[in-house]
């Protein structure tokens, strides 16, 4: 399975690099990782090589999904993205591991939010 990373990095608390390194661990090739800027995305993929992880960095969704093909997405991004990449995700009909809060206790509306997921998911 081929597994790409939104959030591999560790820049306050974040657990991307340990997901990043179960699913290595686990038999998933990790191909790719997407941060907020170029420099973070490298800085994520040097840190990952240390879990023997050889991964691509990338800065845009849209071209990391059209380079890599994952068949698989992490989402380890702050909570507050995690919904606007589980759409995106969902649509292009990827497999899904999001960790931290599913959906930011922050964002209005949460209910509707998780409903709207699960119906694309679902295929409605």
């Amino acid at each position: 399975m081929k597994v790409s990373i939104i959030g591999a990095g560790r820049k306050r608390n974040g657990i991307g690099p340990y997901i990043g390194k179960y699913f290595h661990e686990n038999g998933a090739e990790v191909i790719s990782v997407l941060g907020t800027t170029e420099k973070t995305s490298l800085q994520a993929v040097t840190a990952l090589k240390r879990y023997g992880v050889k991964a691509k960095p990338f800065a845009e969704f849209n071209e990391m999904i059209g380079d890599e093909k994952p068949d698989a997405e992490v989402i380890a991004s702050p909570s507050s993205t995690h919904y606007e990449y589980l759409l995106k995700c969902v649509d292009l009909g990827l497999n899904v591991f999001c960790e931290k809060l599913f959906i930011s206790y922050e964002e209005e509306g949460m209910g509707k939010k998780v409903e709207d997921i699960f119906w694309r998911w679902s295929g409605f």
